[in-house]
């Protein structure tokens, strides 16, 4: 493009060709653009229209779809006006996890271990299990 020259430019509809043109009865040039196309008008709107239209195509997966589905079902808003949503879970891989307990009881009891030998540590880890418990987003289980 050069200073002043035309610009073309391609769209979905044709070629745009904008630009400034120069005027002997204006001191400043006026910039016009064009359309240029060999397509009959009516199919021009109808591709426009087809552009324009609102259309909910879903471009979610199954998983994405399940997803959406399970968060417009259950998602609601509890007294202090928290979103409360329901976490999807695929029921196949939970499966799979067999039975963790032990495993996480031995990591517990490694941890207090650890807190008698570090105060500071355990201090730490205490206020930081209260402010969850206060926050509410957690709450103690007494049932096995």
């Amino acid at each position: 493009m050069s200073d002043g020259g035309p610009t073309f430019q391609e769209t979905v509809f044709s070629w745009v060709v904008s630009g400034r043109v120069p005027s002997k009865t204006r001191e400043i040039p006026r910039t016009m653009t064009y359309m240029c196309s060999t397509t009959d008008l009516r199919e021009l709107l109808a591709r426009f229209w087809e552009l324009e239209s609102c259309t909910n195509k879903s471009t979610f997966s199954v998983e994405e779809s399940m997803c959406e589905k399970i968060f417009r079902q259950t998602t609601v808003r509890d007294n202090e006006g928290r979103f409360v949503v329901t976490l999807p879970k695929k029921q196949h891989v939970i499966d799979q996890l067999g039975d963790s307990k032990p495993s996480a009881v031995k990591r517990f009891y490694g941890l207090e271990r650890r807190f008698e030998t570090n105060r500071e540590l355990k201090a730490l880890y205490c206020n930081f299990i209260q402010e969850y418990l206060m926050m509410g987003h957690m709450r103690e289980v007494t049932s096995e």
